[in-house]
């Protein structure tokens, strides 16, 4: 919801305001003695920072990359044997002097909350990872078993990984675990991080199943949607951070 207090902020529509009020001096007759390339450079500015700045824009990059929020409300289908369900760690791990601090950030604790609803839904064994390295119970993983602990979850079904930092890291600690398992094995992630840990996964030779949460698209987007706004360079930054990931991961031969 729009709270009018932002508008004491300074929000990106200010900065779109002034340089389409920049690039339309620049164009006007009169200012022939602004140089073609500087007037070029302001329209390019303005379009640029409207494209940047616009959520519904964004929100169509991330509906591409998360895919339709649907398929992920799915029945979950018992079987046989219980389940592993991977969960893997979002937050900070350290504080600024370097001692070990494990705080989730929002998505950490979204995907710890799908782990918990599935394993209640599931039943079998709830695998944690995430960092720092040493003291398992001040690390990402640590901090994840305390609250599912407190959410009814009894420690025999809980395990860790506790000595990772990376996405790759977090899914190569867990593969000796779901080798050992004889049923289904769930990954619990973000829905825009969810490609890149498949490919890692296929890359380790393992065969998971995806349990996506965390959607930070737009599903019903209105006409503010198409107006600047704080909204649209933090899904833009979101994007870019993730696809930045998989080519890393790509170059490192650590996804498929």
């Amino acid at each position: 919801m729009f709270d009018p207090l932002e508008l004491l902020l300074p929000l990106p529509v200010y900065l779109v305001l002034v340089l389409t009020a920049l690039a339309a001096y620049g164009l006007l007759p009169a200012r022939k003695r602004v140089p073609m390339a500087v007037r070029g450079l302001l329209v390019v500015m303005a379009a640029w920072s409207w494209l940047m700045t616009t959520p519904a824009l964004a929100n169509l990059a991330v509906r591409v990359l998360e895919g339709s929020p649907d398929e992920s409300g799915q029945a979950v289908m018992q079987s046989g044997n219980a389940p592993l369900i991977i969960v893997l760690a979002s937050g900070g791990m350290k504080s600024r002097d370097g001692r070990p601090r494990p705080r989730l950030d929002a998505s950490g604790w979204e995907r710890l909350r799908a782990g918990i609803r599935l394993w209640h839904q599931t039943g079998g064994t709830l695998l944690f990872t995430g960092g720092p390295d040493g003291n398992p119970e001040h690390s990402l993983a640590g901090l994840m078993r305390a609250i599912a602990m407190e959410s009814g979850v009894p420690s025999s079904a809980i395990l860790m990984a506790s000595h990772s930092l990376t996405t790759y890291e977090d899914i190569a600690a867990t593969r000796t675990a779901a080798a050992d398992f004889s049923g289904r094995v769930w990954l619990v992630t973000s829905a825009l991080h969810m490609p890149r840990a498949l490919g890692v996964a296929a890359r380790l030779g393992m065969d998971v199943e995806p349990r996506r949460c965390d959607f930070i698209q737009i599903e019903a987007p209105t006409w503010r949607a198409w107006l600047p706004d704080n909204g649209g360079p933090a899904l833009w930054s979101a994007v870019l951070h993730e696809l930045a990931g998989r080519a890393y991961y790509r170059l490192r031969g650590w996804s498929d």
